[in-house]
């Protein structure tokens, strides 16, 4: 495509200002224009200082959004058929709404990877923009000539192509909707879990959820052992079974921290006064079914961590509420932190 001036160095406020994009704010103290290909997935340009970012900035894919800006491309190259305008207003939006959408296209290839769409985009675009700039949208009469119809529609019809070719590349995964409410949620186990539980465990948690989405439900068991282990020691801890002579916890075995916690539990019975329904009886009963729980989960953490255990969707799911309901009945009576 042949066009007579191409402006360099294009600034993201100098795109977004032709475009009618919103602009990214500055932040203060942070270096100047400090590339992130990873950070603000959900902003325009990735020009930001870099944050941490989640698997659902990494993995999104909304595939409406893919469709439509190929559509309204589709929808500029049929005018430049059929209606191309030539001068005044007319011819100033379609240049406008043409570099928007292959901008838009742009940021989606980055997204998906698609580097030739990205880079074929990006190269129509700051073409488009020189046009722009060195005519100041005065184009009239030598608007066939500057930017003439055969040039865009051929540049759009290899977009298109170089997309369809990439996507064949491409490998996708899809969450059912029925799954999608395990997939990275914050508050699987309710915000007082959330609140209360340690970075450690809410990760925990948040993984079990994603491997649940992705149908790696054994990874779930593993990590709702872990997330089980969590309260465990959490338990040991409230209660004073595990004195700090002993090993660590994190290097302990299951069984021996059960049977602490048993041997307390069970020193406190013994110091119950007779009769029934007092208020320390009912402490012990809620304890008592704390530790019921974890011994009915070392049934599945000793199979899972040692490749004895595979699980389908219809027996990790069941683990899943199991440990839920678990981890839901400590706080704010056992400390999670």
């Amino acid at each position: 495509m042949q066009m007579k001036a191409k402006i360099p160095n294009l600034t993201p406020l100098q795109r977004a200002q032709i475009l009618g994009d919103p602009v990214l704010q500055s932040i203060p103290n942070a270096p100047v224009e400090v590339i992130n290909a990873l950070g603000g997935l959900h902003t325009l340009y990735s020009y930001s200082p870099r944050r941490l970012i989640s698997l659902w900035d990494m993995i999104e894919f909304d595939i409406r959004n893919l469709l439509a800006t190929l559509e309204l491309l589709h929808a500029a190259k049929i005018l430049a058929q059929e209606q191309f305008p030539e001068e005044g207003d007319a011819f100033e939006n379609f240049v406008k709404n043409l570099m928007q959408r292959v901008n838009s296209l742009s940021q989606q290839a980055r997204r998906l990877e698609l580097i030739k769409t990205e880079g074929r985009c990006d190269d129509f675009a700051d073409e488009l923009l020189g046009i722009c700039f060195s005519e100041g949208w005065n184009l009239t009469a030598t608007s066939f000539d500057i930017l003439p119809p055969q040039a865009i529609i051929r540049e759009i019809d290899g977009i298109e192509k170089t997309v369809r070719d990439e996507l064949e590349k491409k490998l996708f995964a899809f969450v059912p909707s029925a799954k999608a409410v395990f997939f990275e949620q914050e508050e699987l186990f309710g915000k007082a879990v959330k609140d209360a539980a340690t970075a450690e465990l809410n990760g925990e948690i948040k993984a079990a959820g994603n491997c649940l989405a992705a149908d790696l439900n054994t990874a779930a068991v593993f990590h709702l052992m872990r997330v089980a282990e969590h309260g465990l020691h959490a338990l040991a801890i409230h209660l004073r079974a595990w004195p700090a002579t002993r090993t660590s916890l994190e290097y302990s075995e299951w069984g021996e921290v059960l049977k602490a916690i048993r041997d307390v539990l069970n020193d406190r019975r013994n110091a119950l006064p007779p009769g029934r329904g007092s208020a320390k009886e009912k402490e012990q009963r809620f304890y008592d079914g704390l530790l019921a729980d974890l011994a009915y989960f070392l049934h599945d953490r000793n199979p899972v961590s040692h490749l004895r255990g595979h699980y389908e969707a219809d027996e990790a799911v069941p683990i899943f509420r199991k440990v839920g309901d678990f981890i839901k009945r400590l706080p704010p009576r056992v400390p999670l932190k």
